[in-house]
């Protein structure tokens, strides 16, 4: 046996006809007959490390690795009856193909050899494992995920890609075609799904997950997984598909559902509360006012009525807020001709005017827009309204002069409005509940429904905008800033 060395068994090898081939780990070719190189018209260099010659057929390639994948696993003789091989010159013939695996002393397989015999196609049509059956599954690959509506891509059992469908491309990044490209190489942020995949090919029940992500803008997308395992006629796991459907809409509109109950009950509480107190004063004075009647108490009677006249307008007040609330969602606001931001400022300045009156206070008025503001005016004056009226009703009386200041400036893409006073400030334990409803921060001060800033949040949440404040004792700012395209 010392005489045969690996040229004689090169020599045997290459005086066959029938085409033999050794392959490697991912389907990598090693070496070929002669047979085999002359009918790819390739040099033994030119296959050595590719999967398949340029020139063949995709769909068929894809079933080479399948096929090499299922010895690999396997461990046994793989019967193929008839696959097609395509030459050099795009001929394509028919052949019988036996692949085997190469075991190491401890049992592993490290290499398979395929020997391919040329054969007519009625030599195929009895044969125990019934090789095109199986490429009905695999070859229409392509054909049924580029059809596939959701996201779609399947994997082998050792995690490469087959195929995948259009969507899934678009949704997730395009990628080379390879019959040795592993999934979780290519799409790393889908780590997560790691451990459902490997469950999924063991287990015949399907894996489902809520998967989240953030994109390249920073924005968090929801997807629905479902993983499955797919299988040959014979009843061979192949691998699994992944189909992952976006549910990012419904997310976000569950979450602003849930938010928006929320909003509801504690709004119905609040409410509830708010529109009783002033009417069960109102009753407790009518038995006072019937009294002082009785008793011709003509002075009693005056101040309770007085009383009773504060607490309608009270009641009224909240009646108004909460119907300004409620509209602030309406589209109607949307409607309106395009606007300039000072003239605006001058007539919340003279809606306001009894309050300014009162209290003594100033308003300046400053802006560097050069050209109206496209529309969206009467949610511009309902927040100016509710942040000025406020400036001006938690004043500090102790300062010498009260001022407040409407800016409106262009910054970049944004429009940036401010609201400055020299006022009370904001108390610490209110800040992370300054938007809330029903929330009155200087109840001795002034007196108010508490609904203000919640409107004022509402109308900005409608322009696509945000509201920040800061706040001390030398006063408080708030700013609102809207995107430009929303407003230009």
């Amino acid at each position: 046996m010392s005489d045969y060395d690996a040229v004689w068994f090169r020599e045997v090898l290459d005086a066959m006809q029938d085409m033999v081939l050794v392959k490697g780990e991912h389907s990598k070719l090693l070496w070929a007959n002669r047979a085999f190189r002359d009918f790819y018209g390739m040099s033994e260099s030119q296959l050595r490390d590719i999967v398949d010659a340029p020139h063949s057929n995709p769909d068929n390639t894809l079933q080479y690795v399948i096929d090499d994948q299922r010895v690999f696993d396997s461990g046994t003789h793989l019967n193929i009856a008839s696959e097609e091989i395509t030459g050099k010159d795009r001929q394509v013939i028919d052949a019988h193909t036996v692949k085997s695996p190469i075991h190491s002393d401890d049992g592993k397989v490290v290499r398979s050899v395929g020997v391919s015999r040329r054969i007519k196609l009625d030599a195929a049509e009895h044969r125990a494992l019934p090789h095109n059956d199986a490429k009905l599954f695999a070859a229409p690959l392509t054909r049924l995920t580029r059809n596939f509506p959701s996201p779609l891509i399947l994997l082998d059992v050792r995690g490469r890609i087959l195929n995948s469908s259009p969507s899934w491309q678009a949704e997730f990044g395009a990628y080379d075609e390879s019959p040795n490209l592993f999934f979780f190489e290519q799409y790393p942020l889908l780590v997560a799904l790691k451990d459902l995949v490997s469950k999924a090919a063991k287990d015949a029940a399907p894996q489902h997950r809520r998967m989240e992500l953030t994109d390249s803008e920073s924005e968090q997308r929801f997807f629905n997984v479902a993983i499955s395992q797919w299988a040959f006629p014979d009843g061979t796991i192949g691998g699994v598909s992944i189909v992952a459907n976006e549910v990012t809409a419904l997310v976000n509109f569950s979450e602003s559902l849930s938010k928006a109950n929320d909003e509801l009950n504690q709004f119905a509480y609040r409410a509830s509360h708010d529109l009783r107190s002033p009417l069960i004063s109102i009753s407790r004075l009518s038995a006072f006012l019937k009294e002082d009647i009785e008793e011709g108490n003509t002075e009693e009677v005056i101040k309770n009525l007085d009383r009773v006249d504060q607490l309608v307008s009270r009641l009224d007040r909240t009646v108004r807020d909460v119907l300004d609330l409620h509209r602030s969602g309406h589209a109607d606001y949307n409607k309106s001709q395009p606007f300039e931001f000072v003239s605006l400022a001058n007539k919340v300045r003279e809606n306001l005017d009894w309050l300014f009156e009162d209290s003594g206070c100033e308003l300046g008025v400053e802006s560097d827009l050069d050209h109206p503001i496209a529309g969206h005016e009467t949610r511009f004056q309902k927040i100016l309204e509710n942040l000025v009226s406020n400036s001006v009703k938690y004043r500090n009386t102790e300062r010498d002069q009260c001022r407040v200041t409407v800016r409106c400036t262009r910054q970049s893409d944004k429009l940036l409005v401010e609201v400055v006073d020299n006022g009370l400030g904001i108390p610490e334990e209110y800040h992370t509940d300054v938007m809330g409803m029903f929330k009155r921060f200087h109840p001795h001060s002034a007196e108010g429904t508490g609904l203000g800033l919640a409107i004022v949040k509402k109308h900005v949440e409608a322009l696509k905008g945000e509201i920040t404040f800061e706040t001390s004792d030398d006063g408080t700012t708030f700013r609102v800033t809207v995107p430009v395209k929303e407003l230009m």
